[in-house]
């Protein structure tokens, strides 16, 4: 029997010495795999740790969209089965977030494995967002009920349980080991816009699935704005201890814009206001430092929430929305989105009155003291292209062409220029070309471009001296305007300051030195007198306000819809600087189809509307005019100021072959009977296009066309006085 005991022992022993040794092989030899493999039972678990977008601000600091964090509440099922987690853990979800018990558990039980479940609201199956008053009541639950002293625990559990603390040690005999655990807050942030809709078509929203489908700063800036996400990940130490590491996360940088809320705000409400009293199409305004390219204000006449920018707009009813197809809503919610400031095109009608002038005026082809003589009309090449006033302007000076927006007199002056000198400075201004501005969206307007490129450059360029036959954007039209008044300098619109590191270092500024020179600083001063003069004696005398020198240009023109000129569609603006002796803003306002029954062919609704901002930026922004040190020039007020006409209006009839005046273009000898109404230039004269825009433009073009009126027999045509001959 001993001798039995004694080989069992021995059997024994030499097992335990094999396992002793092959311990010991595991943790010299290959503790690292075993390591590993011990590791992964623990099911630790790596997270991402989402970092915050940088906040973007107005120019002076006013916050236009933050990102706010939230917390999701996250369930570890596999920890909280564990028996001495389960009870307490449930119980304190349920008392803490008003979670249904039996829906908890059910979720919990379903999933026995899993260790991260962000826990939904059962109502619309939306992740639940915490606040940060109930995760802090929920940890002082968890710290009370998780410490080592078993009355303190006691005692915990009952408040938790809501028992007394003899039902707590009958209920749950094993208590003390009770545990919560396997319950987590994650952190996410959540994009907000103070301003709700301000902004909009600047400011941008964010849309974090989807970067694309963002618009405006937040995604012209996205690399700027978006952070550096972090990490919580385990490891094994060097004791092959499990161990946690952190990586904070970087938060996005700051991006200040170039934006003031409060002018943005004005401009926003005056817009508002138009619409409410009077309507139109489309409604934008620009208001630019003309010395650095800052714009302070952009805005049209739709909107849309930013914190909410799917919602239904305005307009509809709930019925009528949800019976749209997707694609509808879509295509409707995208027309909201666009902004009609750079991505819409439209031909500028007579504004482009003053870069003729100064084009003419720079290379010396005038000096400002010629007269010219308005009869009503010019003929070019067999076209007979008429000014907006039919009855004619008589003598005019260039201030005084300028001042009444004489087609004719223009027209005479663009003759003068050449197609040569024209082209080159329609170049210099950069109209055709994308500005550069900081912000998605901007369209390219160079297949709109004028072009001397056609069968008949002369009428061609007789409609281009008063804005016919090409289109821009607004953002083309008041970078080119800047430059006229700021000595010629043209700058690059932007709408972003500088952007800040997280510690506040400015690691970006925008280039704001100049482009390039359109125009000398003579000429600058001349085109200022002479757009001072279109507001103290012109056709821009609406825009007026006491106490300020404003200078400016109006413009008109017919639209054309759907391939046809459209009577009664016009498109109105005016452009201007204040004060014009040494410009500090810029604004210019456009009124596409205005719904007001009598100024729908002039530039009087933009008047207003510019007029309306200006009396309450030029004082928020403590602007004053040197009215009694400025006296540019002595106006005329005999002048022929036809503010009540359309401005810019033109016709144009096919007359034949016609002696015309060589200087003022009138006809000598009448048309033959058989001339009829032509079709232009085999279908392509510039005052019979379709506005024909780019793909990326759904806008239709505009004209300053009117009815074409053959000339009548035995028409008498006006003398032409000596002064002019």
């Amino acid at each position: 029997m001993g001798n039995r005991l004694a080989s069992l022992f021995v059997v024994f022993m030499l097992a335990f010495l094999v396992m002793i040794v092959r311990v010991v092989y595991i943790t010299t030899q290959n503790y690292d795999e075993y390591a590993v493999k011990v590791f992964s039972n623990y099911d630790y678990r790596s997270t991402e740790l989402t970092a915050a977008r940088g906040t973007i601000t107005d120019r002076n600091g006013n916050i236009l969209a933050v990102s706010e964090a939230e917390y999701l509440l996250i369930i570890e099922a596999k920890n909280i089965l564990e028996d001495k987690a389960y009870e307490a853990t449930v119980a304190a979800l349920v008392k803490v977030f008003g979670l249904d018990e039996a829906t908890l558990k059910e979720q919990i039980n379903s999933n026995p494995s899993s260790m991260y479940y962000r826990y939904r609201n059962s109502e619309d199956n939306s992740l639940m967002i915490i606040s940060l008053d109930k995760i802090e009541a929920f940890e002082n639950i968890q710290n009370s009920v998780n410490v080592t002293s078993s009355a303190k625990k006691l005692t915990a559990l009952s408040e938790l349980f809501g028992v007394t603390k003899d039902e707590v040690a009958k209920l749950y005999p094993k208590y003390k080991d009770f545990r919560i655990q396997g319950v987590w807050f994650e952190k996410q942030y959540k994009r907000v816009y103070p301003y709700d809709s301000l902004g909009c078509k600047v400011v941008g929203y964010y849309s974090p699935n989807y970067t694309d489908a963002s618009t405006g700063i937040e995604k012209s800036y996205d690399l700027q704005l978006t952070g550096v996400d972090g990490k919580s990940f385990g490891y094994l130490n060097d004791d092959y201890n499990l161990a946690n590491q952190l990586v904070d996360p970087v938060q996005g940088n700051t991006v200040i814009s170039t934006i003031d809320v409060q002018i943005q705000s004005i401009v926003e409400e005056k817009i508002a206001d138009y619409m409410d009293k009077i309507g139109a199409e489309n409604v934008g305004v620009i208001v630019m430092n003309p010395n650095n390219g800052e714009i302070y204000a952009m805005a049209t006449d739709t909107s849309y929430n930013l914190n909410d920018p799917t919602a239904m707009p305005d307009g509809y009813t709930e019925e009528q929305w949800e019976a749209l197809e997707p694609e509808k809503k879509s295509d409707i919610l995208n027309g909201l989105y666009k902004n009609f400031c750079i991505s819409s095109s439209f031909e500028p009608g007579s504004v482009y009155k003053a870069f003729a002038i100064a084009t003419a005026y720079e290379e010396g082809h005038i000096t400002g003291d010629e007269s010219y003589y308005c009869g009503g009309y010019r003929v070019v090449n067999g076209w007979k292209i008429r000014c907006h006033n039919r009855e004619g302007c008589g003598v005019l000076n260039v201030v005084q062409a300028l001042q009444n927006s004489c087609n004719v007199c223009l027209m005479q002056i663009a003759a003068e220029t050449g197609k040569k000198d024209f082209t080159t400075y329609f170049n210099r201004f950069c109209f055709g070309k994308k500005t550069g501005i900081d912000l998605p969206g901007e369209i390219d307007t160079s297949r709109l471009v004028y072009s001397d490129f056609t069968t008949q450059p002369d009428v061609t360029l007789a409609c281009a001296s008063f804005g016919q036959g090409f289109n821009v954007t607004m953002v083309e039209v008041v970078a080119a305007f800047s430059s006229l008044v700021n000595g010629g300098f043209y700058y690059t619109p932007h709408v972003v300051r500088e952007v800040r590191s997280v510690d506040g270092n400015v690691i970006y500024t925008p280039d704001t030195t100049p482009v390039h020179l359109t125009i000398s600083k003579e000429t600058s001063e001349f085109m200022k007198a002479a757009l001072y003069a279109v507001c103290e004696g012109g056709t821009a005398g609406d825009v007026r306000v006491s106490g300020y020198n404003i200078g400016g240009k109006t413009g008109s023109a017919e639209m054309v819809i759907d391939g046809k000129r459209a009577e009664d569609q016009w498109v109105c603006s005016i452009v201007t600087a204040c004060p014009i002796e040494d410009p500090e803003i810029v604004i210019y306002t456009v009124v596409d189809r205005g719904k007001h029954p009598v100024d729908y062919s002039n530039s009087m609704p933009a008047q207003f509307l510019s007029r309306a901002i200006y009396e309450e930026v030029l004082p928020y922004l403590n602007i004053h005019s040197n009215l009694d040190e400025y006296d540019y020039l002595n106006i005329d007020s005999t002048a022929l100021a036809v503010e009540s006409y359309y401005e810019g209006g033109m016709i144009t009839t096919e007359v034949g072959d016609v002696e015309t005046d060589p200087v003022t273009g009138l006809i000598i000898e009448k048309p033959s009977e058989d001339e009829s109404e032509g079709e232009g230039e085999g279908g392509e004269n510039p005052a019979e296009r379709e506005g024909e825009s780019d793909d990326t433009n759904d806008e239709n073009g505009a004209s300053q066309e009117n009815n074409a009126e053959p000339a009548p027999d035995g028409e008498a045509q006006p003398e032409v006085p000596e002064s002019v001959q």
